[in-house]
């Protein structure tokens, strides 16, 4: 959980759900000190709605799992609660320099790049349409070989202690699990895909 607030804590305010105009124009004559230490329950009710909204985008971060559609191109099923997802975009679009990640659910989707350290972002229709856009874009151009960007992928995401399932639970909350399409499979035998090479 987050321990404080941020300096620019409006941004992430504007973000959550059940944000408001009047909440926004009470919280902007706030300082991030203030509403730290505050106990005035508008205050507490602030800062909380700050701290629900970093405290799903470090989340959805982490629990976000990426396909690959040919060598440049990643996708992923998302639905957090608050209006974050550009956010994360921007944070795997910078992790994948010259990479599309395409993000999304049954609704919307949002695309983004990070080319030479400039970010372009644009939105869509439903993931599972924009990924079929993007395949028939691709069919047309002779697929590339992607096992260098899956290895390079699965490694970046692989950390042995997620091997024992109890830790994992106690630690990754159903609910966030549930929001990025993740089903946790009990490893039994401790295979992982070194094994099927």
């Amino acid at each position: 959980m987050i321990s404080h607030v941020p300096n620019e804590f409006l941004q992430y305010l504007k973000l959550h759900k059940d944000c408001s105009p009047s909440l926004m124009n009470k919280a902007s004559g706030l300082c991030s000190q203030q509403l730290d230490v505050s106990t005035d329950l508008e205050h507490i009710r602030i800062r909380k709605m700050v701290n629900s909204v970093l405290t799903e985008i470090h989340l959805m971060r982490a629990f976000v799992r990426l396909s690959p559609i040919g060598e440049k191109v990643l996708y992923g099923y998302i639905k957090p609660k608050h209006d974050i997802v550009p956010r994360v975009g921007y944070f795997l679009s910078r992790r994948f320099p010259n990479t599309i990640i395409i993000l999304g659910n049954n609704t919307r989707s949002w695309i983004s790049i990070n080319n030479n350290g400039k970010t372009t972002r644009s939105k869509g229709g439903p993931l599972s349409e924009t990924v079929e856009r993007v395949k028939d874009q691709m069919a047309d151009n002779k697929e590339a070989d992607t096992e260098d960007l899956w290895k390079t992928y699965y490694w970046s995401q692989y950390i042995d202690d997620r091997r024992n399932v109890k830790y994992h639970k106690k630690n990754m909350p159903k609910k966030h699990m549930d929001a990025t399409g993740i089903k946790v499979a009990r490893n039994q035998n401790k295979i992982t895909l070194d094994d099927f090479e």
